[in-house]
């Protein structure tokens, strides 16, 4: 009867607060006030109190009241929510980085998590569930397709803002904010044609044929490659990248690549060792474009020019859509990030543009005195 008691009291205040009905800096119903309603015991009470304090719902002053936090859960804490764990993707560790920092900037939070395929033992799973059920998050940012939680509170409990950053995957109706690979084809292609390269090789890491195709065809179609010059490699097993980019060097002259765009930054750097061993000279031979999940930079062997995602920008896109969603307002559905050059974002970050140049003249001292290139750091 005592568990009974304390979920209906946790519920009945739990709701109170979600639903505005207790507002950020009201005062709780006093203990005797909740005594006599629930007919429940000091102690009972009391384990309710103390499930809404560990959870950020309340806290209590000096004279013993228990007051409604300025910053609730249900409106200020985020979830990230991935398949895979977040390590194992640059783009998914790089957001996860991007949440903690604006975590710093303004008065919000994130939590984090892995359901491992919608494992019903895994760790991330019960958490997710139950911080669901109970209320414990403003809205969730689907980092991978979240095949695996149809029929779940997750994607049925209404009230809860939801946002994708995977560009598919979703139920419809779902906000979708997310990279198109496409463009950032389009705007590396755009850089390499404006400087004069025409031979334009690819290495990317291709889930599927359909997607390789269209970018073959888009650069057959800008008369600048075919499709010899295009090869998938597989972004868990990076060293493939390496073994395609001495595949392009190995071509005649004549069929050699000037210009080289590496789709997924996982490749940056086994592509670029490749060319490094291969004797290339940067950039009198081959200018190199390569995906970026910003801030993060891939390491590189030889210089490159850095084109990608904003993190930064869309977890502050993610958080201000869920908002929207959470005040009734309207709120677009599908939305493209743009691809942007580190050089297009490098103001916004305290001190980076010093760190670049670093990191550059270190880039052409290690191929000048490991590997005896002439390298030379393009703008």
């Amino acid at each position: 009867m005592a568990n009974k008691k304390y979920g209906d009291i946790l519920k009945d205040l739990r709701l109170g607060i979600v639903s505005g009905k207790l507002p950020p800096g009201s005062h709780l119903p006093t203990r005797i006030q909740l005594k006599k309603r629930f007919d429940a015991s000091n102690q009972t009470i009391q384990v309710a109190m103390n499930s809404l304090i560990r959870d950020g719902f309340v806290w209590t002053n000096r004279s013993g009241g228990t007051i409604v936090a300025e910053n609730p859960p249900h409106l200020c804490r985020y979830g990230l929510v991935s398949s895979i764990p977040f390590s194992e993707s640059r783009f998914m560790s790089t957001m996860q980085q991007a949440a903690m920092k604006l975590a710093d900037e303004r008065e919000c939070s994130f939590t984090y998590y892995c359901y491992e395929n919608g494992h019903i033992n895994s760790e991330g799973y019960k958490r997710l569930i139950a911080d669901v059920e109970s209320h414990r998050v403003a809205g969730l940012i689907f980092l991978t397709p979240p095949f695996h939680l149809d029929g779940t509170p997750v994607l049925l409990q209404s009230g809860l803002p939801r946002v994708s950053n995977c560009g598919h995957g979703m139920k419809e109706g779902v906000a979708n904010i997310y990279f198109d690979h496409q463009l950032f084809l389009v705007k590396a292609t755009d850089h390499l044609v404006k400087i004069g390269r025409k031979r334009i090789a690819m290495i990317g890491g291709y889930l599927n044929r359909e997607d390789m195709e269209k970018d073959i065809s888009y650069l057959m179609g800008r008369k600048v490659s075919r499709p010899l010059l295009t090869q998938n490699c597989t972004p868990w097993y990076s060293w493939s990248a390496h073994q395609a980019a001495l595949l392009l060097m190995g071509l005649s002259e004549k069929e050699r690549p000037d210009a080289l765009i590496i789709r997924d930054d996982h490749l940056v750097e086994a592509a670029t060792e490749g060319l490094a061993n291969a004797d290339v000279r940067i950039p009198e031979d081959m200018t190199i474009v390569a995906h970026s999940n910003f801030p993060d930079r891939a390491t590189s062997c030889v210089p490159v020019t850095r084109l990608g995602l904003d993190c930064e920008d869309m977890i502050r896109r993610d958080v201000e859509c869920l908002k929207a969603q959470r005040q009734g307002s309207h709120v677009q559905l599908r939305t493209n990030m743009p691809a942007v050059f580190e050089s297009e974002i490098i103001s916004t970050r305290t001190g980076a543009g010093r760190q670049v140049a670093e990191d550059m003249r270190h880039v052409a001292g290690y191929g000048r005195q490991e590997r005896g290139l002439r390298l030379t750091v393009s703008a």
